[in-house]
């Protein structure tokens, strides 16, 4: 995933979290944001106060701190597995 987005998978009758979101505030994100010359906003959880993500595809403007590189999570398939849930909120 890249950015804010979200894979849970129902396995079981339980839900299993697969990815987590690339929100400004998350430690190892703010860390990198800065080293790269941005500025995290912890009032309002943003990069440079616009950005309410640390890792987006088409952010020109950001590239240097908010960067397009998504974390791969690969999940073998389970005769138990139901269904699966792949959401955004962009």
């Amino acid at each position: 995933n890249c950015g804010i987005s979200r894979a849970v998978i129902s396995r079981g009758g339980e839900i299993l979290q697969l990815t987590s979101e690339h929100r400004p505030n998350r430690p190892d994100e703010k860390q990198r944001v800065e080293n790269g010359g941005g500025r995290v906003d912890e009032s309002t959880n943003t990069v440079d106060e616009f950005l309410p993500t640390s890792r987006a595809f088409g952010s020109y403007l950001y590239k240097q701190y908010v960067i397009a590189e998504p974390e791969v999570t690969a999940v073998g398939r389970d005769p138990r597995d139901e269904f699966l849930i792949l959401a955004t909120a962009g």
